[in-house]
């Protein structure tokens, strides 16, 4: 009964924060730690981001079924070019982030790293630039962002949102944009290998 309590709370941290820019990982770090929940395992951890997945899928059918159809269109080819520096990243650095992510010694710092630069990122001037004017070295730097994030307590649609935002692309196209790296069914499994907690994120262009 205890062990089932603990992975309705587990979920419920999961839902709630999945979907907003405060890392739904380092929050599932952070409960553990906080309520000295026992480690889940890999499969239940897949489990949780897979059950966050569907929701994505069923909001953002259109985008998803868009590159499906088009798989050699801008959209496709945007989210090609920002993976790479993330896959660079996750692979070049893999062992020191699956050791962070185990401890969870840093996530107070990484929660404090990414209120700040989501507060600088909202005193700067709002961008004007829209979703169909994202070019290659947006996805490159905004990717590379992404993969920063690989850290358990940083939110990556924090930072690919603040990446948007500095390359002057507005509010709605930035957080847009961001949600397009969301649906990752062919890496969430990889991620979610880094540690026994892990982690996250995919829209259409015009």
């Amino acid at each position: 009964m205890l062990v089932l309590l603990e992975h309705i709370i587990l979920g419920i941290v999961q839902g709630l924060t999945e979907f907003l820019p405060i890392s739904s990982t380092g929050h599932l770090v952070l409960f553990r730690k906080l309520f000295g929940l026992q480690e889940a395992g890999l499969l239940f951890d897949t489990m949780l981001h897979f059950g966050t997945l569907i929701a994505v899928v069923i909001v953002f059918w259109p985008e998803i079924r868009h590159v499906l159809i088009n798989p050699t269109g801008k959209l496709a080819r945007l989210l090609v070019v920002g993976t790479i520096p993330t896959a660079v990243i996750g692979l070049t650095f893999e062992d020191y982030f699956e050791e962070i992510s185990r401890t969870g010694v840093t996530i107070g710092w990484e929660f404090l790293a990414t209120g700040v630069i989501i507060w600088g990122v909202e005193s700067m001037r709002r961008g004007t630039r829209k979703f169909d004017e994202i070019n290659y070295t947006d996805a490159l730097i905004i990717g590379t962002l992404q993969g920063a994030a690989i850290l358990p307590a940083i939110s990556r649609s924090g930072l690919t949102i603040a990446g948007s935002l500095m390359r002057g692309i507005n509010r709605a196209d930035a957080a847009r944009f961001s949600f397009c790296f969301r649906f990752r069914p062919f890496w969430e499994l990889p991620d979610c290998r880094r540690s026994s907690w892990s982690g996250n994120r995919w829209k259409r262009t015009r």
